[in-house]
């Protein structure tokens, strides 16, 4: 799956290179298997579901939709909750 198909950014939406930095940060995060990785994953999976703390994801992912949680997680080989 390409998970970057499309990606042409809306307003306030994450842009293609915003996506792909965000998923290449994970990968490398994945490589080293840190427990760190994992807390990213559940974050991540919140997220998807319309949850998680709000402060992290208007900081970190603004204009970010569950779709694209679900992207990214899909990136990394992780089950996608839709």
């Amino acid at each position: 799956m390409n998970v970057l198909k499309g990606s042409k950014a809306s307003p306030g939406r994450p842009t293609k290179d915003a996506f792909k930095e965000k998923l290449d940060g994970y990968l490398q995060l994945k490589e080293t298997g840190t427990h760190r990785y994992r807390e990213v994953v559940a974050e991540l999976r919140s997220f998807e579901q319309g949850k998680g703390e709000a402060i992290v994801r208007e900081r970190y992912y603004a204009g970010w939709e569950s779709k694209d949680f679900a992207k990214i997680l899909s990136g990394l080989g992780e089950k996608v909750a839709n």
